[in-house]
């Protein structure tokens, strides 16, 4: 804006336009009646037009001040929305938050922190998108989400990844299978059986293959599927064995989980966003609740639940679970 175009002479031009005099207006805008005229003269000259016709006792305005008048109150109410609009944005009380994630974590983690986070922000949208980890990525750097969690991604210069959350892997066996008495088994030792696990493109399989290389072998898949369930519905048949992250198991399933031997297989999961972008304040929150929720996670134990595919495994057998 020039010298004689600004928004407080805007408003002072209304002002003086709305009461008609240059008391009452100066009054109301909170300056002498000669600083103000001066204003407003300053914003004529600007313009190159007369917007007001003066007398000694009332203002009038000329055809150009009601064309002009007309746009001065549109800019300001423009202006004055728009300056709520990022007040409400940043105090959390209006906006929209979109949240790719991987299936495990949609299912296991975010309904708990979705509902924690809009029950404290209700005037914050938040939209859950399920992608396989691949695509979390591509639709956190294309700007569909404004932030992803995945494991973290490969070398990707467009993204930033905040750890959150070590996912350790387990065997998951038929109830029937010898392996399952076992508290702990070699990785190995399940390659001797087809394996069942999720497609290319996911998480899981990249974490298995990439285990599967550090011990010299390539990974040898049987059944590609792209739900958890059907990988525990197809074990539980006794159609294969599988790796699966324990965040992706529910408690009381029809198979049986074991440790795997060391070295341990893990993936790290964490938040994905585009990098050298600040993150809005419904981002910064959404965030800090989903890492109080992955705390959680990661501090609870699971004796009870191993246990549990153990007894299941030794009566199904009719035998003791075995203390190797």
């Amino acid at each position: 804006m020039g010298v004689g175009l600004s928004l407080p002479r805007i408003r002072n031009f209304i002002a003086v336009a709305e009461e008609r005099q240059f008391r009452r207006a100066a009054e109301r805008v909170g300056l002498s009646q000669p600083a103000l005229s001066a204003q407003l003269r300053e914003l004529e000259e600007f313009l190159g037009a007369a917007l007001l016709s003066r007398t000694t006792r009332s203002v009038h305005l000329t055809a150009e001040g009601e064309k002009f008048l007309v746009r001065a109150r549109n800019i300001l109410a423009d202006l004055e929305s728009a300056v709520l609009e990022v007040r409400e944005h940043a105090s959390l009380k209006r906006g929209r938050l979109s949240v790719a994630s991987i299936p495990s974590v949609a299912s296991r983690v975010l309904p708990d922190v979705v509902l924690a986070f809009t029950t404290r922000y209700p005037g914050i949208d938040v939209q859950v998108i399920e992608l396989a980890a691949r695509d979390v990525e591509r639709c956190v750097a294309s700007g569909n989400a404004d932030l992803g969690i995945a494991a973290a991604p490969g070398r990707n210069s467009e993204l930033t990844f905040t750890f959150m959350l070590r996912d350790r892997f387990v065997g998951v066996l038929p109830l029937s299978n010898p392996l399952a008495r076992r508290r702990k088994v070699p990785l190995e030792a399940l390659f001797d059986y087809p394996l069942i696990t999720t497609v290319p493109g996911t998480s899981i399989h990249a974490t298995l293959d990439r285990a599967c290389r550090e011990y010299g072998q390539s990974l040898r898949v049987t059944h590609s599927v792209t739900q958890h369930q059907t990988i525990v519905a197809m074990v539980g048949a006794g159609l294969g064995v599988t790796l699966l992250p324990e965040l992706s198991l529910a408690d009381n399933l029809p198979v049986a989980r074991v440790t795997v031997a060391p070295p341990a297989i893990t993936r790290d999961l964490g938040v994905i966003q585009r990098k050298g972008e600040p993150s809005s304040a419904a981002a910064h929150e959404f965030t800090a609740a989903l890492r109080h929720r992955m705390n959680k996670v990661s501090n609870r134990q699971r004796p009870a639940a191993a246990r549990k595919s153990l007894t299941a495994a030794a009566n199904s057998s009719g035998l003791s679970p075995a203390r190797s």
